[in-house]
This record gives C-alpha cells, structure tokens and sequence, in this order.
C-alpha cells in the first residue's frame, strides 16, 4: 500500500493492524497446546452445566462465535448476558458451577467488570479473553488468557477480533467432539496462512471499492459459523466508511428485511463450506432476483458462482472461513471509506475504549 492509498497517518496505522493479522494468528496457534490444557480444564473435567458469554461492541461478535463453538461442539447451552441485568437493575443470576467467559480488547469498561465478579461470587468459573492482562476485567477473573493481539491503538478493531476468534477455537475445539474438533483442531495452524494470503489481495480489493464506493446502505448475511463474522463486518462498514450496514442470519434477513432488496440495497454474503452453505446460495439467487448486488466473501465456490462478485480466501474447516473472511471483510470497509474520500482510522464519535454500565 502505498502512503497515497492509506491516507493520514492514523489511517496508516490501521492498514499496518490489518497486515499484522497473520503474524498476530501465528503466536496464537503457537500457543494452541496450552491453550488447549485450559479448555479442557475448563469443560471437560469440571463439565459446566451452561455458558454465559459476556462482551460488547466487536467483542460481542466474538462472543457469538464462542456460543456456536460451544453449542456445536460442546453440547452445552450458551448464552450471552445482559450486563444491565447487573448495573442497572442489581439482579444476580443464580450461576453455580456454570463457566463465565468474557471478551473484551479493553477490559476496561465497568459492566463487564461488574458481570465477571458478581458470577464469581455466585460460584461460576470465570474467564477474560483480553488484549491487556493488566486490565479491570483481568483483575477479576479467575483465569486470564492474553489473545496477544500486542497494542492495538486504531478505533476500529482489527487484529484483537480475529485474534479472539482464534483463540476462542484454541480453547473450545479440544474439548469438542467429532468432525468439528479433529477437522479445526487440525487447521489451527494454517489459519496464519489463509490471512496472509487475504491480505495479498489488498490491491484487488482496492480496485474493488472504487468502482462500488457509491454503495451506501447494504446487509451482510451469514449464517452459523459466518454469521459473527457478518456482524463484524458490517460494523467495519459502519466505523470506517460511514455505510448504514445492517448483519444478519440468512435466517433473519428473509423475516421481514428482504423486503427492502433492490439496485440500492446490496447483499454481501458471508459463509463457508459446510451444512450453511446451501442456504446462502439459496439467498445469492433471491437477492440477485430481486435486483440486488451481491458479492460473497467465501472459500465456496458455489457461493462465489451464485453472486455477482466475490473475493475468495484460501480453503479452511468451516469453523475457522469466519477469519479470513472477517479480513477481507475490514479491507474492503478500509478501502470503500478511503475511496469516498473518508478517513477510516479517525472516525468521528467513538473511541478506542469505551466504558459503559
């Protein structure tokens, strides 16, 4: 990228958090064996009855995927808390023996603080997936696993959200049954690889966003696995490029939001291969028949055949195409904003960390 493509400085320093994702990807899988003794630590020998998710803003997709990890793989009831439940009401779930997992980049805001010590307290095993061990949350929990995403200074997430991905399956697929255990367990360590090779296609995605920098309003679908990663990006989209972009399950979006399909309304299709794929080909055909443009973010084949366009990353489990594809996914929110003349590294009205309750 040259300095004239990334634009001002803070712009700049998001596009380097963007290329780090791969050596970022690599030190987890590095790490996969002892995050694995933890994981079955935590699920298999102390076999919790449930598990509560706790997260906000991009951690909170985070969190999603962990719930399909955890309900997939595991067998286990997932849910993702309220924290007002806590802060603004003083209600205190009865969270004996369940496991208590929190995401946050920060761990600095107070509500998850608050969520984290009051399950400890109620005799839940409690655990921070942070980007900063000396954080609020850390302090609380009762293990503390780094993602080691190393200091992310850009507003918009990049580098910490796929690094949680990828260390949330570290720590849930060894204790996992089946085909999804073996089939990720195995690929962990080719994740690095597949976002490398995302990243390469930078400049195509670039050339991309010039062409489509009029795409203002649009819905990016996935469904299991693909659909934290189609809430992810379509919250880039909103950070970096000012786009009103709404996430869905391909599920969900035919309840009501595929009414408003049409040459204004792109759909961007999110997914990989495995039992989801059919239905997003199913949806590529309804939403080009409805006149809407569409472009798949895939390993797919099928999918990339069924829309009008699409970027494709390298081969990967189903359980792990969500990190690559959240990769091109940022790119191209990068590069529609800079295309629009927007700087995505300084967008107006958020901060890097934001504290709520």
């Amino acid at each position: 990228m040259t300095g004239e493509a990334v634009g001002t400085e803070a712009d700049a320093v998001l596009w380097r958090e963007i290329e780090a994702q791969p050596r970022v990807l690599a030190g987890v899988a590095a790490r996969h064996g002892e995050l694995a003794r933890l994981g079955r630590h935590l699920w298999g020998d102390r076999r919790p009855p449930l598990a509560v998710l706790v997260a906000r803003g991009t951690s909170d997709h985070a969190a999603v995927y962990a719930r399909y990890l955890i309900e997939v793989g595991l067998e286990l009831p997932a849910s993702l808390a309220a924290p007002s439940v806590y802060t603004l009401y003083g209600a205190r779930p009865r969270l004996e023996r369940a496991v208590v997992l929190a995401c946050s980049q920060s761990g600095a805001s107070p509500d998850l603080v608050e969520v984290v010590r009051g399950a400890r307290q109620a005799g839940a095993t409690t655990v921070a997936l942070v980007n900063r061990m000396d954080s609020p949350l850390a302090e609380v929990a009762e293990h503390v696993v780094d993602v080691g995403a190393g200091e992310e200074v850009s507003v918009a997430a990049t580098k910490s959200f796929t690094a949680e991905l990828a260390t949330l399956a570290a720590l849930i697929l060894p204790a996992s049954a089946g085909r999804l255990a073996w089939e990720g367990a195995e690929a962990l360590g080719r994740v690095a690889e597949a976002a490398a090779a995302a990243v390469a296609q930078a400049d195509a995605v670039a050339a991309w966003a010039r062409r489509r920098r009029d795409w203002r309003t649009m819905y990016v679908v996935g469904r299991g696995f693909a659909f934290p990663a189609a809430l992810e990006i379509a919250l880039k989209l909103k950070e970096m490029a000012a786009a009103v972009a709404e996430g869905y399950s391909a599920a969900d979006v035919r309840h009501g939001p595929i009414a408003l399909r049409g040459p204004d309304m792109p759909i961007w299709l999110v997914g990989g291969r495995g039992p989801a794929l059919g239905d997003l080909v199913a949806l590529a055909a309804e939403a080009r028949a409805g006149g809407s443009p569409t472009l798949a973010l895939t390993d797919a084949r099928e999918l990339a055949d069924a829309a009008d366009e699409a970027f494709l990353h390298a081969p990967l489990p189903e359980v792990l195409s969500p990190i690559p594809a959240a990769i091109l996914g940022q790119m191209a929110a990068f590069h529609l904003a800079r295309a629009r003349g927007l700087n995505p590294g300084a967008p107006a009205g958020i901060h890097k960390v934001t504290r709520t309750r």
